[in-house]
């Protein structure tokens, strides 16, 4: 029964998003929706016609699905009488276009350019105060008391999660992290009702299609328009429920200001990123997230991780979940190897040792799909009598930089290799480089230091320099 009410500029109305909003808004017949349009014509830098025409307003909305009052925004009985029309309204969202003037009332600032953001003097404050109806004494600090208490709710207690795997999960064939996902999805969704998962028309790839098919009411498809989707997610988590927004990690960068704000909020957002790297093949660079770690890592208080296999991707699915904030999963696309038992955990801000000896002459931190590489490579470098230790850095942030520098001390390595799929700037190779600062253990990096292009998944990795091959010569040519 409640009502939902968003003021809009007329020059705000010039982003795409508003129209990806109103887009979805009239294809749900989202009837409890009420915009109200400020027109009043005038910008920051100029006329809004003059930068944007965006007339026909009450045309525009009507053909989104929308029933339109346009009215003057000066006239208190044509304001009530647009609510009118709101209250008797079904079955469409609702917009008002006010007809305004910016400075309505005092003569020295109506209809004026260059206002915007300009305080005024205390003389000019007392002037506009004489020319207008209200009082000079407003009680400024009730009104901001009655702010804080509207629609405040309580939190939520932290929800807990069982996740067992699938009966029917086989270890013996390589399986893709993204299908774990969407297993582990589907069947957390079973447990709490306070899951709600929102797409982007990419669904049958992210295989967040399993929990919209099983639980059709918590599920909303926003389509094309990921700039809306995280705002819809920031939106559902504002209510108490864990809102999951999924699309190709690459097509996020979309809506970094949009994810950025949801993270300054607090939002209690799950952002799911499929189709990682170069690793994701023929699609080509338009498809590949190569910059995503750091953007997400440079957000206070963040989650970052990235799954390296089946039984990692479904349990950190539950971990994310059940974490209270801001956490963004980093999803490999194709079928790898399974690395783990069905009992393995994985807390956040640590890693897993996947071959070790105490000859060790140097560490591996890899993550994601280089982590079967990294396993290979240290296979081939034993033949030649030469010893890694090899580790799954599945938390890029928390990063376990404590106990990574006491495991170069305890092995009395000064070399720790980093191979990812993704640019050398923001991702696991820099989380290494922040953790060991200052140790006297050299870091080198081998990830993507080019711009991709599109080739088979082997071809790529070869080419690119993040494969086995690659790593086994890097630990040569500085070992030896």
């Amino acid at each position: 029964d409640q009502k939902v009410y968003v003021l809009l500029g007329d020059g705000e109305i010039n982003e795409g998003q508003v129209w990806e909003a109103a887009m979805l808004a009239g294809s749900l017949k989202l009837d409890n929706l009420i915009a109200i349009v400020d027109r009043n014509k005038i910008q920051q830098s100029n006329f809004s016609d003059a930068i944007v025409d965006s007339e026909p307003l009450d045309a525009k909305f009507r053909a989104f699905g929308w029933d339109v009052a346009r009215i003057n925004g000066h006239d208190f009985e044509a304001i009530a009488g647009a609510f009118d029309q709101v209250h008797a309204s079904s079955g469409k969202p609702f917009v008002i276009v006010a007809d305004t003037e910016k400075g309505y009332g005092v003569s020295f600032l109506s209809g004026q350019l260059k206002k915007h953001g300009v305080a005024l003097k205390a003389d000019e404050k007392e002037k506009a105060y004489a020319e207008l109806p209200v009082a000079a004494d407003l009680d400024i600090a009730s009104l901001i008391q009655s702010k804080q208490s509207f629609g405040a709710y309580a939190k939520p207690a932290a929800i807990k999660l069982e996740a067992t795997l699938p009966a029917d999960f086989d270890a013996s064939k390589p399986q893709a992290p993204r299908a774990a996902y969407g297993d582990a999805l589907k069947a957390l969704g079973a447990q709490n009702e306070r899951i709600w998962v929102i797409d982007g028309d990419v669904s049958n790839s992210t295989f967040s299609e399993r929990f919209a098919q099983a639980h059709p009411a918590r599920h909303i498809e926003c389509g094309i328009a990921e700039q809306n989707m995280v705002s819809v997610g920031v939106g559902v988590s504002a209510t108490g429920k864990v809102a999951v927004v999924n699309s190709f990690a690459r097509f996020f960068e979309r809506a970094y200001d949009q994810i950025e704000m949801g993270a300054y909020s607090q939002a209690n957002l799950k952002v799911v990123g499929s189709h990682i790297g170069v690793s994701i093949g023929e699609d080509g660079a338009s498809q590949m997230a190569m910059a995503d770690c750091g953007f997400f890592r440079a957000l206070p208080g963040a989650v970052v991780i990235c799954p390296a296999d089946y039984v990692s991707a479904y349990k950190l699915t539950a971990t994310i979940l059940e974490h209270e904030g801001f956490c963004y999963m980093r999803n490999v696309r194709g079928n790898v190897p399974v690395l783990y038992s069905a009992d393995e955990t994985f807390p956040l801000g640590d890693y897993k040792v996947l071959k070790s000896s105490d000859a060790d002459q140097a560490i591996v931190l890899a993550s994601g799909v280089t982590v079967p590489e990294a396993l290979s490579a240290a296979e081939q470098l034993a033949a030649e009598g030469i010893a890694v230790r090899v580790i799954d850095a599945y938390s890029l942030k928390p990063f376990p930089s404590e106990r990574l520098l006491q495991e170069c001390q305890g092995l009395g390595t000064r070399h720790v290799f980093t191979i990812e799929d993704h640019y050398p700037v923001g991702g696991l190779g820099d989380a290494a480089l922040e953790a060991l600062n200052g140790s006297g253990v050299k870091v080198e990096k081998l990830a993507v230091t080019e711009y991709p292009e599109s080739g088979s998944t082997a071809a790529l990795m070869a080419k690119y320099g993040i494969d086995a091959a690659a790593l086994k010569a890097r630990v040569l040519s500085v070992l030896k």
